[in-house]
């Protein structure tokens, strides 16, 4: 094994290809160098002390669709 298991994500690539998201981009943190791939942003560990926390929308509104329940 290779050690790159982290660039094998499935679901998170299923949820940046929906677009009923809208979901920009995606952090990925690794051991390796920063990079960036489509919608992945790949970057070290030591790197996410400069990710920052956007507010979210004050009319952001929540749905669950609880019918296979």
């Amino acid at each position: 094994m290779s050690g790159k298991d982290y660039e094998r994500h499935n679901a998170l690539s299923n949820v940046l290809a929906n677009d009923d998201y809208n979901i920009d981009f995606a952090y990925v943190l690794t051991n390796d160098n920063l990079r960036v791939e489509g919608k992945r942003i790949y970057m070290p560990m030591y790197m996410l002390m400069f990710i920052q926390k956007s507010p979210a929308p004050a009319n952001q509104i929540f749905r669950f669709d609880l019918h296979n329940l």
